[in-house]
């Protein structure tokens, strides 16, 4: 929930407050997060209207970065990531595919 102490901006302006690493989105998809949100179920930006004007904050766009790396996990090592797929193939040949 936004509260009154956090630092609000318009929902047009996200962009400006992605971590530099991230490739900046364009802005219907700043929206689509809001309305639609990641993922099922989805994690939402968290917003306000007011004004007729969509509004979120700084600490929201915080929030939301953290809660899709939380679902995500830890990035896998290569070594990790052939062995699940290794694993899955062994799975599926013993089911017949």
């Amino acid at each position: 929930m936004i509260s009154t102490e956090e630092q609000v901006i318009p929902l047009t302006q996200v962009r400006k407050y992605l971590p530099p690493t991230m490739p900046k989105p364009h802005p219907s998809t700043c929206v689509r997060w809001a309305l639609r949100g990641v993922g099922d179920p989805p994690i939402r930006l968290e917003t306000i209207k007011f004004g007729g004007r969509r509004l979120t904050s700084v600490e929201a766009i915080n929030r939301f970065i953290a809660a899709l790396t939380v679902r995500e996990g830890p990035p896998q090592s290569v070594t990790a990531r052939s062995t699940a797929h290794a694993s899955a193939d062994s799975e599926l040949a013993a089911e017949g595919w």
